[in-house]
């Protein structure tokens, strides 16, 4: 018969081995999101050295009813439109996106904007955040978090067309009160 102690030991050092796992990335990279820098001090893990983030806790900055979303640019932050970017014909404007999440749950949505931030391949597909100049960077609904295998460069502007995914949770954190999903990029 075992001693209760050694169970007890025995899941003290499987739990102990999970967490050195879950915050060691492996080849020396850092934790947080693949292939991301050593974030600076100061700033979530995941952030790209010299990239803005909000000095909002992670556990905050992702929650579902509270934007601002992960890696949104800082209010005032250079890479923000300055003017409104005007949308295609049967588009949508980000604010409105926000504004309307729950009633366009699962419609697709076309939306155009300047992409301020973008990772490549995590989780099988391509992130970035769209801003349009609309919206109000105090509670992050200025910016779009939109999934898609095409490729965009920060600064490009380009039309996303995707479908609207409403309190999304990808875990470790990743929870997004509106997200448009599979998008097609064009210039």
């Amino acid at each position: 018969m075992r001693h209760p102690l050694t169970s007890a030991v025995v899941s003290l050092a499987c739990a102990v081995a999970l967490v050195s796992a879950c915050s060691n990335a492996p080849s020396g990279q850092p934790a947080g999101e693949p292939g991301a820098a050593a974030p600076a001090a100061g700033q979530a893990p995941g952030a790209a050295a010299g990239s803005p983030q909000p000095n909002v806790p992670m556990a905050i900055a992702h929650g579902s009813d509270v934007p601002p979303q992960h890696g949104v640019p800082a209010a005032g932050d250079a890479s923000m439109p300055k003017e409104p970017i005007a949308q295609p014909a049967g588009g949508t404007s980000i604010a409105e996106v926000w504004a309307n999440r729950q009633a366009l749950a699962g419609q697709t949505v076309t939306v155009r904007g300047k992409v301020v931030k973008f990772h490549a391949a995590i989780m099988n597909r391509n992130w970035l955040h769209l801003q349009d100049g609309t919206g109000q960077p105090g509670d992050g609904t200025h910016d779009l978090a939109i999934t898609t295998n095409d490729v965009a460069n920060i600064g490009d502007v380009v039309t996303a067309t995707g479908t609207v995914g409403v309190d999304k949770d990808f875990t470790a954190g990743y929870k997004y009160g509106v997200i448009v999903e599979g998008a097609r990029l064009s210039k």
